[in-house]
């Protein structure tokens, strides 16, 4: 009797941890598709840039000119680094 219920104490124990673990692994699944949908839009690193994968080309703006092309590029959801 004493060996049955310790038999059943340590399966449901076993049984409760694996199914911890699959919600863990299935909720930081679904975090990183999150992470992914949402991709980077406006200022943000080169690396993450290039990492989006999309091409990436250059523009020479003057120092005076920054601060104007931040409204555009905010207004039209360009990405764009600054370096």
């Amino acid at each position: 009797m004493q060996e049955e219920i310790e038999h059943k104490t340590v399966n449901l124990a076993i049984s409760t941890t694996k199914l911890s673990a699959r919600t863990l692994l299935r909720g930081m699944q679904f975090l990183l598709r999150q992470y992914d949908k949402h991709a980077s839009q406006g200022k943000q690193s080169m690396k993450r840039l290039v990492r989006q994968n999309r091409g990436v080309t250059n523009v020479e703006i003057q120092k005076t000119g920054i601060k104007d092309f931040d409204r555009y590029a905010k207004r039209y959801h360009i990405d764009y680094s600054i370096q």
